[in-house]
């Protein structure tokens, strides 16, 4: 269960993406999803790390050694329009990384992330939303539990939204 000092701090970076114009809902789920995919990936190399180094025995990485500058943990200290470029950067970049993490074969990860697009406007507010999300797996998340409950907090914003007339049913939706 989230707390009212958890769901202030997901408003918070919300109101962050709401303010650089990004009026869609399902806009700023989709993007921070991604962005909490990308520090989980980094999360997973780390525990890797972490193992080799007590057992001595080498582990299947995510990241190869010219792909460490794609990992949260690097690239979140450098400058705001340095982590823009490296976001957006179409063959080397961050997003082209997960779109392509399992190359191009028909797996069900390659078929939801070849459309993943970044889309946050400005440097400064994805440097505000990663500083926001570092705030809460560093103090707030404890668990995949907590991860469910803040995904059903932003889902929730998007029936918020419906009333408020602020949402719109995208194309596939309406399709299907």
């Amino acid at each position: 269960m989230i707390t009212g000092e958890i769901k202030n701090k997901i408003d918070n970076i919300w109101q962050k993406l709401w303010a650089a114009g990004m009026a869609n809902p399902l806009t700023c789920i989709e993007q921070l999803s991604y962005l909490m995919f990308i520090r989980s990936l980094d999360d997973i190399e780390i525990e890797t790390e972490q193992k080799e180094n007590m057992m001595g025995i080498k582990g299947n990485h995510i990241f190869d050694e010219s792909r460490q500058k794609l990992r949260w943990s690097k690239f979140k200290n450098l400058s705001p329009d340095e982590i823009f470029s490296l976001m957006k950067d179409e063959k080397n970049g961050i997003f082209a990384f997960i779109k392509n993490m399992h190359g191009n074969n028909e797996s069900a990860f390659a078929k939801f992330m070849k459309d993943a697009a970044f889309q946050i406007p400005a440097p400064q507010v994805l440097v505000n939303v990663i500083t926001g999300l570092d705030e809460l797996y560093e103090n707030d998340i404890q668990d995949q539990d907590m991860l469910g409950d803040i995904y059903e907090y932003m889902l929730d914003k998007l029936s918020a939204s419906g009333q408020n007339g602020q949402f719109r049913t995208p194309a596939q939706i309406r399709n299907l």
